[in-house]
């Protein structure tokens, strides 16, 4: 159970709650080790790590990050692809329409025009942001929130998921143990709009 009300919780976690599953699958985060070889001159050129990466598929959860993050995800795809080590690239981002549920949250600045949504996706695919690497984008739509936290439990909540935070997982508070998976929050990090 996950909501937008909780805030706090759902931008460290969105991408835990889907990484999360796919570990215990045998996905893995993946850095490539690339070089590019001038006149026998080799210059090592790392690749950007893939958030989920398994039998030649990479999938990147950008979920509230600033729009540049998908240049950076595309022209890895495209590399990636060319250097034949990716078949596909899979993203995972928010529809454009969950911005009338964030505003309606008093969110809505948190989640604004320059951060990751469809939009901001659609047009560097279609102008060939991805080079030839076939990529399947996945958007959350409206109709998957689900406001399932009580108003009254909204506060105590976020506050044991911030004290949670705090103290590495050693505090786990009993409303955010109904609402929260421990094992999602092992890779949910502070970030600086939480502290």
């Amino acid at each position: 159970r996950y909501s937008a009300r909780t805030h706090v919780a759902i931008v460290s976690f969105i991408a835990a709650a889907i990484d999360e599953p796919l570990t215990k699958l045998g996905w893995e985060e993946r850095e490539f080790d690339t070089a590019i070889v001038v006149d026998g001159e080799s210059t090592e050129s790392p690749t950007h790590k893939v958030d989920c990466f398994k039998g030649k598929v990479g999938l990147e959860i950008e979920w509230n990050n600033k729009d540049p993050f998908y240049d950076r995800d595309l022209n890895n795809f495209r590399l990636l692809f060319d250097l034949r080590a990716l078949s596909v690239g899979v993203i995972v981002t928010r529809c454009d329409a969950l911005q009338a549920i964030f505003n309606k949250l008093g969110k809505g600045k948190s989640y604004g025009n320059s951060t990751t949504h469809m939009s901001k996706l659609l047009p560097r695919l279609n102008g060939g942001g991805g080079g030839g690497c076939p990529v399947l984008v996945f958007g959350i739509r409206p109709q998957l929130y689900v406001e399932d936290v009580p108003d009254s439990e909204v506060a105590t909540l976020v506050e044991e998921f911030k004290a949670s935070q705090k103290s590495k997982w050693t505090i786990f508070g009993n409303t955010l143990s109904r609402y929260i998976d421990k094992t999602f929050l092992k890779k949910a990090p502070l970030t600086e709009e939480e502290s």
